[in-house]
């Protein structure tokens, strides 16, 4: 079973609400929690108090979102597109795509913040072609969900695409008494519980969020080039999007130029489905609007892209249903095929890609452990939070790094020395490459091995890993590019 790193924040967070009853303030490890908003964690526990705890329970509502996403991308591309097979396409498309279908069973906050994101967007195009109040309300009203899962940036990028939008068609595109509404509105829904937090937690609160979750993340007052900075995040989430959104990235870039082209095209004509034309514009917008705002954020994670996947997905769909009214059909059973394939393969356990790395190390820690044992992480790479989810003793950091070059840094030692040599029982899940490297000899003679396995690594970077591991043959070669060996370490044998 695949645990990501967060997921135990929001488990543990919202299980604490329900047992407290304290359902204002997040807490993990007997610690406030201040780096996300409330609502995320008040769909689990309301989830856990229909369900019970569990972690069915606290993944429900990513899945229930992931599914009801499919069929709101179905409805925004059959506004836009005009064409109930493209929005079939794109639905199918969405619901497969392995970055999509990750984030939908995950007791993360990303799929809902998507969700609400695009529900936005889709009020924005229903009151666009129809001019209704109540629309451009409920544009506002879904921003205020989707800012009380994440915070700002699940009014900002909605927002960004519409402003670009508007700017582009050159027409006034609102009126003034329904923006005021749903201004207030959103403003009504999103100000109480942050007003809360502010009152209980004076300073802290603010401050921590101020520094945390915005500065810090955009990378604000870091040293270094502005343009190397945005250079670096471009190139990352190129990557991204090919290999998180595959096999369908391959039909992407045909799909954004045809749109591109379409919106042009059909715009320069003045043809009377503008309709389409505007379709067009606006998905090339809000992909453009969510690549490149990422790309200006100092702190780069590929599933950020999740807030593009409609926009692609539509785009993708109706690329295939043009093919296909031309009679010039792609392979559409084989690029089903390698994505469910794809999907397939990561949640095999045998390939390990979408299953908690830290699994088998928890199973041998437990098989020993003691109450009063200790539990630390050594090695930079491995997520403590993937190991947490199976303790309730806290897991502690003591990972050893490496400088920029590649070489140890050897400063970082001695804090895992000192945690192995503790009076106290303790167990170290570290990679056998830092254990060699890092532990002295001596001090390796009075450790115990209780297990070892190999894990897929998270990056690869084949120059390096290659030119290091031409002297190794066979599986070796294999598992030295692709994989780490994984150590259970403890200064006691046996429990």
């Amino acid at each position: 079973m695949e645990f990501k790193g967060d997921e135990n924040f929001y488990f543990e967070s919202s299980r604490y609400m329900l047992k407290t009853k304290d359902i204002l303030t997040p807490r993990y490890m007997d610690e406030e929690r201040f780096q996300k908003p409330i609502l995320f964690y008040w769909f689990i526990l309301l989830s856990f108090k229909i369900l019970g705890v569990s972690w069915f329970a606290a993944r429900l509502p990513s899945i229930f979102l992931g599914a009801l996403l499919a069929l709101l991308i179905f409805k925004i591309a059959e506004l836009l597109q005009k064409d109930k097979r493209a929005a079939l396409f794109a639905s199918l498309f969405a619901a497969t795509t392995p970055l999509y279908y990750r984030y939908a069973r995950l007791a993360v906050p990303d799929m809902a913040l998507i969700f609400f994101e695009t529900l936005g967007l889709y009020f924005f195009i229903r009151y666009y072609k129809f001019k209704s109040g109540s629309d451009m309300r409920l544009f506002f009203v879904s921003l205020a969900v989707a800012f009380l899962i994440k915070g700002p940036v699940g009014a900002i990028i909605p927002f960004l695409v519409v402003l670009i939008f508007c700017l582009l068609k050159k027409e006034r595109s609102f009126r003034s008494n329904d923006v005021l509404t749903g201004i207030l509105l959103f403003a009504l829904i999103t100000v109480p519980w942050f007003y809360a937090m502010c009152k209980i937690y004076p300073g802290k609160y603010a401050g921590q969020v101020l520094s945390r979750e915005v500065l810090e993340r955009l990378g604000w007052g870091e040293a270094g080039s502005f343009i190397m900075v945005y250079l670096k995040g471009f190139v990352f989430y190129i990557v991204a999007l090919a290999t998180k959104f595959f096999p369908y990235s391959l039909f992407m870039p045909f799909a954004f130029l045809g749109s591109y082209f379409r919106a042009r095209n059909m715009s320069a004509a003045g043809r009377a489905d503008s309709g389409k034309s505007d379709g067009s514009l606006f998905l090339i917008i809000w992909i453009a609007a969510v690549f490149l705002f990422f790309t200006f954020v100092a702190e780069r994670r590929t599933h950020y892209l999740l807030a593009l996947a409609p926009a692609a997905s539509i785009s993708v769909g109706a690329f295939f249903a043009e093919r296909g009214k031309n009679r010039k059909w792609p392979p559409y059973g084989i690029v089903l095929f390698l994505s469910l394939l794809y999907i397939t393969i990561n949640v095999f356990p045998a390939a390990g890609l979408f299953t908690n790395r830290m699994e088998r190390a928890a199973s041998s820690v437990k098989a020993n452990m003691k109450e009063g044992d200790r539990i630390g992480i050594g090695s930079h790479g491995i997520i403590p939070e993937e190991l947490q989810v199976f303790f309730q003793t806290p897991v502690e950091m003591v990972k050893v790094t490496y400088t920029a070059d590649g070489r140890p840094f050897m400063d970082t030692a001695p804090r895992l020395m000192e945690f192995l040599s503790s009076k106290e029982r303790v167990f170290c899940v570290i990679k056998k490459k830092d254990y060699d490297i890092f532990v002295p000899e001596e001090m390796r003679n009075n450790l115990y091995v209780i297990d070892n396995y190999f894990v897929w690594k998270r990056r690869i970077r084949l120059d390096k890993e290659l030119k290091d591991s031409l002297r190794v043959k066979g599986a070796g070669l294999f598992r030295e590019v692709f994989q780490n060996e994984i150590y259970v370490v403890s200064n006691r044998s046996g429990r």
